[in-house]
């Protein structure tokens, strides 16, 4: 079981910046001059607001004051409608475009902006994502963000100090799915663009609920849009809550949804699946009092991050973070996974307890960053955190809610390295790795099966090799009779196919693949440093649909190895430009095991000079070029 000391991290996470639209709504009226703040540390039952915008940094006034080039200050308390003594409050940040790498943070005003963070910025979409914040003494909050970037906060409640309650108490509930549209018994349909659902209260849900604690994943929108959350049999608003991008990548959020006794409405207005899993509710005026459920609110601070602690979760496995849990139910935390090696989902649960069929946070590709709000009951040994895919996982905490811990009463789960079983598929340019087999020791850190054979091609039946004096099989068809299942499918292929036909063959070879397991197809590019001609122009127009469809959402489990960017320098390797010699053998064999260990975030199997370190984790062979001579590091 790993256990977490309670240290900060150096510096906040980052990506890249966002860009795209979102729908303007309406600020809620100006703060008064007598805001009401409860003292800090107070306990506080939660009131509903809204959902309404409280600043828009794209509109004048915008409903904040910038503070300085890089913080804007928000005033909760005094604004019309909001109740006197709040602890904190529950918003939904959005940035839209920055040209940099960034990240966003929300701390209580007043205070130095904490090693934490919400927000992790894209170049090419919307980011959003909730929080519950403690708020300062004058009750508002601030928000720093590192680099240029727009901001639109909305509030859909806050907590008010109170010993104890009725209404406005947190009940966690054992995570479960509610709704799944991709399911025949929710429809199996999408939402169109525009669409919504209604949810109904699960059983167990009072009529007269407060609120509900829902995490809801997009998947398959057909444009980019947002989406909303309001009552049942309310009008729509003009809040989000999640933005997806239109790739129909999966995307998540946690949101405290308000509802009616009939339930909450979901609207998208791009349309797709929406998965919609429980956390918890807010209870009614008829609850019973109580102490239980109450808001505690601390600073933010950073509880784990595993990049730090010499750890990552590896596919499928579990660690556990040991959280101080009297007298606390559930633990109010930002998850952000990041470093992911793959489209997958982490799932944050009670330590100890039978893992839900539900999600916390949905990385959609290789290397993503995305964070999420998450309420998480606690065990008596804390909180388990699985990765269907490897991740590294960062934690930081605003605060937890009263109660009391469930009994953990499972063994921890194991976290133990994977071992993947990848196929290298080839024509003659792969052959020389079967001709100098020696070159094969360079294949180190998983299962490899090599499979080269002259003059074969991707779907159309292969032309009859001189050489071998036999057609061959096709990649497709060598790549489905490869017995049993396959973690990554490495393609170098396609010398003997004209550019014309490529993209269905491409499409072709990605489906052969998917169907023998594979979550991941490495794609290399054609070698051009050849005489002109027929030749140099189908590999040059084959390179240029490699790089066309590799970023395509539909093939997001395919990535480009730019083998010729990377090899066409050392001639030396090559025969003729494309077939290689002994020591092109040994490059290929190194750079398609550099490339393994980089996906799975792993130490690189040989350092890049012969006596040098061992890099760790292994960057991308591309990134760092040829090294300069691959058979003498091989051994």
């Amino acid at each position: 079981m790993m256990k977490t000391p309670r240290r900060q991290h150096s510096a906040p996470l980052t990506a890249a910046a966002v860009s795209a639209l979102l729908a303007i709504a309406i600020v809620i009226g100006p703060a008064s001059s007598a805001p009401g703040h409860a003292a800090a540390g107070a306990t506080g039952a939660y009131e509903p607001l809204g959902p309404s915008r409280l600043a828009d940094t794209r509109e004048d006034p915008c409903g904040c004051t910038r503070l300085d080039q890089q913080t804007i200050h928000v005033d909760i308390a005094g604004r019309t409608g909001v109740p006197d003594g709040i602890t904190a409050v529950a918003l939904t940040i959005t940035a839209t475009a920055s040209p940099q790498a960034g990240h966003v943070t929300v701390f209580p005003s007043g205070e130095t902006p904490p090693h934490v963070s919400m927000l992790n910025l894209r170049p090419d979409r919307v980011v959003a994502n909730s929080a519950i914040v403690p708020v300062g003494a004058d009750g508002s909050v601030s928000i720093f963000h590192l680099v240029p970037v727009d901001l639109i906060v909305d509030v859909t409640g806050v907590f008010v100090a109170t010993e104890r309650s009725r209404a406005g108490r947190f009940v966690p509930l054992p995570s479960d799915r509610l709704i799944d549209l991709r399911t025949p018994a929710d429809g199996a349909a999408p939402l169109p663009p525009g669409g919504e659902v209604t949810v109904p209260l699960p059983a167990g849900v009072a009529t007269d609920a407060t609120a509900i604690v829902v995490n809801v994943t997009s998947v398959g929108e057909s444009e980019p849009g947002h989406l909303s959350v309001r009552p049942a049999g309310t009008s729509p608003g003009t809040t989000s809550f999640l933005n997806p991008s239109g790739t129909g990548q999966p995307i998540a959020a946690s949101v405290v949804a308000p509802v009616s006794a009939s339930g909450f409405t979901i609207r998208s207005f791009g349309g797709g699946f929406l998965i919609v899993d429980v956390v918890g509710w807010f209870t009614g005026p008829s609850a019973d009092e109580s102490i239980d459920g109450l808001f505690r609110p601390e600073p933010p601070r950073r509880l784990l991050d595993t990049r730090d602690e010499g750890y990552r979760i590896h596919p499928g496995g579990t660690i556990e973070l040991d959280v101080e849990h009297a007298d606390t139910a559930a633990l109010v935390t930002n998850v952000t996974v990041t470093q992911a090696d793959r489209s997958g989902w982490v799932v944050a649960y009670p330590a100890g307890t039978t893992r839900p069929p539900t999600s916390t946070a949905n990385p959609a590709f290789f290397g993503h960053t995305v964070a999420n709000l998450a309420i998480t009951t606690i065990s008596t040994r804390g909180i388990a955190y699985r990765s269907h895919a490897g991740a590294d996982v960062v934690v930081d905490v605003t605060g937890s809610f009263t109660g009391r811990p469930a009994p953990a009463a499972l063994p921890p789960q194991p976290n133990d390295p994977t071992r993947s079983r990848v196929l290298i598929v080839g024509d003659s340019t792969l052959a020389g790795v079967d001709l100098y087999d020696a070159s094969k020791v360079a294949l180190r850190g998983f299962d490899a099966i090599v499979d080269a054979e002259s003059c074969r091609r991707l779907l159309r039946p292969s032309c009859f090799s001189n050489v071998t004096l036999r057609t061959p099989n096709t990649a497709v068809e060598a790549i489905e009779g490869t017995p049993g299942t396959l973690d990554i499918v490495v393609v170098k292929a396609g010398f003997n196919d004209w550019f014309s036909d490529f993209p269905r063959e491409f499409d072709a070879v990605v489906a052969a693949s998917r169907s023998k397991g594979a979550h991941t197809i490495l794609w290399m590019t054609q070698n051009e440093a050849i005489r002109p001609g027929r030749r140099r122009t189908a590999y040059e127009e084959n390179n240029v649909d490699i790089r066309w469809l590799t970023p395509l959402p539909q093939y997001s489990d395919v990535i480009m190895a730019d083998w010729q960017a990377y090899s066409d320098p050392r001639q030396d390797w090559f025969e003729d430009g494309t077939h290689v010699t002994r020591d092109g053998a040994y490059a290929i064999t190194d750079y398609v095991a550099r490339w393994i260990a980089a996906l799975e975030h792993r130490p690189c199997p040989r350092p890049l000079v012969v006596g040098g370190a061992i890099p760790d984790p292994c960057p991308i062979p591309d990134q760092v070029g040829a090294i300069p001579d691959p058979r003498a590091v091989a051994g």
